[in-house]
């Protein structure tokens, strides 16, 4: 799997069932956007089940200049 910024690979998931979450937007028709305060689930049988279990948004959500300049600087570019 890639993406403009990512590429994924691995020789062990060609040969095991697996999934992969991946943060941003891959070239594979089953990426999914997962919406915040939501909970993914997978099963033995690799079944995916998904349900929101925070359904308020944060009451105090950090802003960029909370961060040490560090973990700022490995945040996604804002627009």
């Amino acid at each position: 799997m890639h993406s403009a910024r990512i590429k994924a690979g691995s020789s062990h998931l060609h040969d095991a069932p697996s999934v992969v979450f991946a943060s941003e937007p891959m070239d594979n028709g089953a990426w999914q956007l997962l919406n915040p305060g939501e909970l993914v689930h997978v099963g033995a049988d690799l079944k995916i089940t998904r349900r929101m279990i925070l359904p308020d948004p944060p009451l105090h959500p950090l802003k960029r200049s909370d961060l040490d300049p560090g973990t700022a600087a490995a945040q996604h570019p804002t627009s």
